[in-house]
């Protein structure tokens, strides 16, 4: 499952307008192969909403990978 979520408030305008949000079944199983790859992790935290990560692909987008702790939910509802 993936979405295209805009930007926060919080974030600053000179920011992209968007990131992509990819709902993944286990991050530190993605993030391993992303690694493998030579993929740059930006970071990776804990939520209540669940574990995200941030990566860039190759044009310099964000993308943020999200494992639901609670699945079912949908990433705009989550946050």
């Amino acid at each position: 499952m993936w979405a295209v979520l805009p930007r926060p408030a919080s974030r600053p305008p000179d920011c992209q307008s968007y990131m992509i949000n990819y709902c993944v079944g286990r991050l530190a199983d993605t993030l391993a192969h992303l690694e493998r790859l030579g993929v740059p992790v930006e970071k990776h935290e804990d939520s209540e909403y669940g574990r995200f990560a941030w990566i860039h692909d190759p044009d310099g987008n964000r993308i943020e990978l999200w494992e639901d702790l609670q699945p079912g939910r949908s990433p705009s509802s989550s946050r």
